[in-house]
This record gives structure tokens, C-alpha cells and sequence, in this order.
């Protein structure tokens, strides 16, 4: 399973480099040719490519603070819940009774 996933991630690899060589072609003759239109065409979808990726960051990280925020108000609720079970003013231990003797430490 392992080796497959391996020779997968290599194989991905080796097509990622292709199509970048490629690509690297593409726009040494678009250069050539002085082609401007597929150069500007090219630098478009990597500036929207850009703006994209930004704005799923930031649509995580406003999402990672929801998080954060609901996790800080739920172990509060969970810390007064808690008090309330809490008999007022023993800690534990105390006021409990012995079974064996019947008196209280």
C-alpha cells in the first residue's frame, strides 16, 4: 500500500514537471512571437489564481477564530456547569461520610 502511494506521488511528480517544461515552452515562444495577448491571458489567471487563494485564506482563518471563540464560551459554560455541581463551599473529600464507621472525616 505504502509502495503505491509512492510510485503514485512519483508518477504525479514526473507529470507536474512535464507540464511545467512544457508550459516553460509555451511562453518562450509566446515571447518569441510576441504574442502579448496569451502572455497577458497567462498573467491574468495567475493574478485571479492569487486573489483566490487569498481569499480562502482568509475565509479559514475568520473560520479558525469562530472556532476559537466558540471552544473559549463552551469550556466556560462547561467550567460554571460544573461549579454548580460542585456542593457550596466543600471541596472534594469533605462532608463525605465513612462507610465503615458512619463518621464524617
Amino acid at each position: 500500500m505504502k509502495a503505491d502511494a509512492e510510485a503514485a506521488k512519483a508518477k504525479l511528480l514526473q507529470l507536474a514537471e512535464a507540464k511545467k517544461a512544457e508550459l516553460e515552452e509555451r511562453v518562450a515562444e509566446w515571447t518569441a512571437k510576441h504574442d502579448k495577448q496569451k502572455l497577458e491571458k497567462r498573467a491574468e489567471r495567475a493574478e485571479a489564481y492569487a486573489v483566490t487563494s487569498v481569499e480562502i485564506a482568509l475565509a479559514a482563518a475568520m473560520e479558525a477564530e469562530e472556532a476559537i471563540l466558540e471552544a473559549a464560551a463552551t469550556r466556560m459554560d462547561a467550567d460554571q456547569g460544573l461549579q454548580a455541581l460542585e456542593p457550596a463551599g466543600l471541596s472534594a473529600g469533605k462532608g463525605e461520610t465513612s462507610v465503615e464507621t458512619g463518621a464524617t472525616p
